[in-house]
């Protein structure tokens, strides 16, 4: 249907697919670090990398937002150095509810009426 859609339209497939998808499903990227075992580890690094080093080493790849704030210039500096692998990996989507507001009356429709007539002017 989406590849009907696209032609028959002139439109993006990729747009026409969007349509057909739960509301509230969003692809984002997230940032993982991963040791590159290729590379020896050399002896001039410094604390905070060595320590980055390790950690990674024994956890295994992390996201860069599970990084503290003082881990970051480490990180990049060990991924110039090609000791990290630096890498962009698509979150699972992540469907949200969809709400839609609803009114109900509480009474019956013969009342409803009586009463939206009596807030109308005489003279209409």
């Amino acid at each position: 249907m989406a590849r009907w859609m696209a032609r028959a339209y002139l439109a993006p497939l990729s747009d026409c697919i969007w349509l057909f998808l739960p509301p509230g499903i969003q692809a984002k990227s997230e940032t993982w670090l991963e040791q590159n075992h290729a590379t020896p580890i050399p002896d001039d690094l410094t604390e905070k990398q060595r320590a980055l080093l390790e950690k990674i080493s024994a956890r295994g790849p992390l996201k860069t937002t599970q990084l503290e704030a003082h881990e970051n210039g480490a990180a990049d500096a060990l991924v110039r150095r090609g000791l990290l692998n630096k890498s962009a990996r698509v979150r699972p989507p992540a469907a949200k509810p969809r709400i839609v507001d609803q009114a109900r009356l509480v009474v019956d429709a013969a009342t409803a009426r009586e009463k939206i007539g009596a807030l109308v002017p005489p003279d209409r």
